[in-house]
């Protein structure tokens, strides 16, 4: 599923369509769903920390206008990806790196 949906660009498209206008309240949950799903997974939590900058766009969402943002659905998509091998990974990968630097 995971190299179906990297080939197919579904997760850009996911994270693309719920910040557009076209977007209405079930629709968001719905793309929500889907990346909570994907993040479920080390492949899909690892694309969406490594490669669609997940962190970033979800920063955006929860300080954009947090009255009309699904709260619970951001914050339980947040708690996955923290959770997830990957994330692990790359904070490791990261604080070694800044460890290099400071040296």
């Amino acid at each position: 599923d995971a190299r179906l949906c990297g080939g197919r660009h579904v997760l850009e498209l996911l994270l693309g369509f719920s910040d557009s206008s076209l977007a209405d309240p079930p629709a968001r949950r719905a793309c929500l769903a889907v990346l909570l799903r994907a993040s479920g997974t080390a492949d899909g939590a690892s694309a969406l920390l490594s490669k669609h900058g997940i962190l970033a766009w979800l920063r955006m969402q929860l300080c954009a206008s947090p009255l009309s943002s699904p709260l619970l659905e951001l914050v339980a998509l947040l708690a996955a990806l923290v959770r997830s091998p990957p994330f692990a990974s790359l904070a490791a990968a990261t604080h070694a790196e800044a460890g290099r630097a400071l040296c």
